[in-house]
């Protein structure tokens, strides 16, 4: 039994001594008494740090204390002493209201009833500025009032004279009139013939393209016919306008919407406007309108002198003669030389510049072009174009 038990402990003696630590070197105890050393150097230097600004913080603390306003009332006053030491007595800290007089009658009001005013204070102030109408919008209203009382009467005016200037009447108007235009609306749908005639004529004028709709319906009407085709001509495109053009029967508003198509003067509006020259029925009207423009389109003009077209080309040669500006016929007689050549020769045959026939008078002296100066001339005898300028 006890040598099992010596057996057992051995045993154990042997497991304890292999869990024993090794033996520590020197470098190592060096390196770990270096570490501890550090660490305590550490911890002192933050204690004094966080000492110095816990003091700092306590200095700042008291002296806010100190220099906060009112603080002082707040203190005890200080009792004065006199000779004999003796504390005098403390001053009553607010003094108390005399009291009234038992015989003072008080204040009654009015006998008619009328309350004393007073001062309003702030809250009042408050309320009587967000009651109070805005001088702005009064204005506002003011004035659209009587820009509708002025539109009324220049209704009334333009019902009386079917002639009289709209645009010299417009000037007078002061603001922005497109904003009476739902006001015309209702003019022209509801009143006297007179009346809607007068308010038709304006809305061309100052109408917006809104109005479309409703000039196009008083177009149908032969009472408002043309004062809705002036509109039509100034708010339709270019397409609508030269078809309002081809279907107007009266010759002088159909003239108008040409010269109105013309002034436009883009590559589109001009092409439009070289169908109505290429069409033998309306060809002396454009050619009418084309030669009272003041500013014709010279360039889109001379730019169709080489289209593809043939029509196009042809149509531009006409207007073009129509154009007696020195500068488009000097262009014309250089265009002789280049692509358009014929087309350009038929405009200078039915130019009356002097300057055209110059050209043309070198150009028949000139081998290279002599036969196609021939060949225009041939050109507008089959068209049956009445003889005139240089055409012999």
């Amino acid at each position: 039994m006890s040598s099992n038990r010596d057996t057992g402990d051995d045993e154990v003696d042997r497991l304890l001594r292999q869990a024993r630590w090794p033996k520590t070197r020197g470098d190592q105890a060096a390196r770990l008494g270096d570490f501890w050393r550090r660490i305590r150097v550490a911890r002192r230097r933050s204690r004094f740090v966080y000492g110095g600004l816990a003091m700092a913080a306590s200095v700042l603390l008291v002296a806010g204390i100190l220099a906060w306003p009112g603080l002082g009332t707040l203190s005890e006053p200080k009792v004065s002493r006199t000779n004999d030491s003796r504390p005098q007595p403390r001053p009553a800290p607010y003094p108390s209201p005399p009291a009234a007089h038992p015989e003072t009658p008080r204040s009654q009001p009015p006998a008619d009833g009328a309350v004393a005013s007073r001062d309003p204070n702030l809250y009042e102030r408050v309320i009587l500025l967000k009651t109070a109408p805005k001088p702005a919008r009064d204005y506002a209203a003011a004035k659209a009032a009587n820009r509708d009382a002025l539109v009324d009467e220049l209704i009334d005016a333009l019902a009386a004279d079917a002639h009289a200037d709209v645009d010299d009447r417009l000037a007078r108007l002061p603001g922005d009139l497109s904003r009476c235009e739902r006001l015309l609306w209702k003019m022209v749908r509801a009143g006297s013939a007179e009346r809607r005639l007068g308010a038709a004529r304006l809305l061309a004028r100052i109408g917006t393209p809104r109005s479309l709709p409703l000039l196009t319906e008083l177009a149908s009407d032969p009472a408002t016919h043309e004062a809705a085709v002036v509109g039509l001509g100034r708010l339709a495109g270019d397409a609508n306008l030269a078809r309002l053009a081809a279907v107007e029967p009266d010759v002088r508003l159909r003239r108008q919407l040409l010269e109105t198509l013309l002034a436009r003067q883009s590559p589109e509006a001009v092409g439009l406007f070289l169908g109505f020259v290429n069409e033998p029925r309306s060809r002396s009207d454009a050619l009418a309108v084309l030669a009272e423009v003041k500013n014709p389109p010279a360039d889109a003009l001379l730019a169709y002198l080489e289209s593809p077209q043939h029509t196009l080309r042809l149509s531009a040669a006409l207007a073009l003669s129509r154009v007696s500006d020195p500068a488009v016929v000097e262009r014309l007689c250089e265009s002789v030389w280049g692509i358009g050549r014929q087309e350009a020769l038929i405009a200078l045959l039915l130019s009356r510049s002097e300057k055209a026939t110059g050209c043309l008078n070198e150009a028949r002296g000139n081998l290279y072009l002599v036969a196609s100066v021939q060949a225009a001339e041939q050109q507008l005898h089959s068209l049956q174009i009445p003889r005139g300028g240089n055409l012999p």
